[in-house]
This record gives C-alpha cells, structure tokens and sequence, in this order.
C-alpha cells in the first residue's frame, strides 16, 4: 500500500478482493459514499487511512484484533487497494509471501499472528 502513502501491510483473501472488485465493477457509481462516486470514496479513503496509518504508527498499543477502530482500517485498506486497482486499471500488487515474512520480523508492529499469506493463481507478486 505504500503507493497510496499507507505503510501498514494488510493480508487478506482473494475471495474478498475478489467480492469486492465485483461489486465495483457490477454497481452504479451512484450508489457509492452518499451518491458521490467511486472517485470521491478513493479521494477519501486515501486522505483518512493515510492519517489512521501515521495513527496506529504512534500507537502501536492499538494494533490488535480486538480494537474495532484497528479492524476497520485494515478492512478500508483493502477497500481501498482494490478501488485504486479498479479506477486506475492498476494489477494488484501483492507481496511474496517469503518477503512477507522476512519483513515482518522488522516491523515496528506485527499483527499477524505468524500467518503467513498465500500465494494467488494467476496473479504476480513482488518478490
């Protein structure tokens, strides 16, 4: 996510990425965020995970499973890695699970519980 100024790495399934990709490209624009559009929702996601990420950066003590506040950032992460992949007709970047782990042994918060992610038939991930 680090292209979109979030530094925090989120994992999840290629079921939700792909449920939620479904539902950008099956719905109306009309229906996102108020009736403002898929543009507006990107713009403010961006703009509110970027401060929530430099957030949770400070406050390493909230990053866990049972801080609701901490559970909706990483699922509007997703949300909006996969908005960005749609508007812009970016690939999904995903991370090689080998590098993930390698990584998380330095990061300065490690929520991930040991599990390591796997890999997506048919989508190329950075090693």
């Amino acid at each position: 996510m680090s292209d979109l100024g979030i530094s925090t790495v989120v994992m999840t399934s290629i079921e939700d990425i792909e449920s939620i990709s479904d539902q950008f490209e099956t719905q109306p624009d009309s229906i996102w965020y108020q009736g403002r559009g898929k543009h507006f929702m990107h713009q403010f996601l961006k703009k509110e995970l970027q401060a929530q990420d430099a957030h949770f950066s400070k406050h390493p003590k909230l990053v866990n499973e049972f801080n609701e506040e901490w559970t909706n950032f990483c699922e509007d992460c997703v949300l909006l890695f996969v908005l960005d992949a749609y508007l812009f007709d970016k690939p999904y970047q995903l991370m090689h699970p080998d590098s993930f782990m390698k990584n998380v042994k330095k990061a300065a918060i490690d929520a991930s519980g040991g599990i390591t992610p796997d890999l997506i038939a048919g989508i190329p991930v950075i090693n």
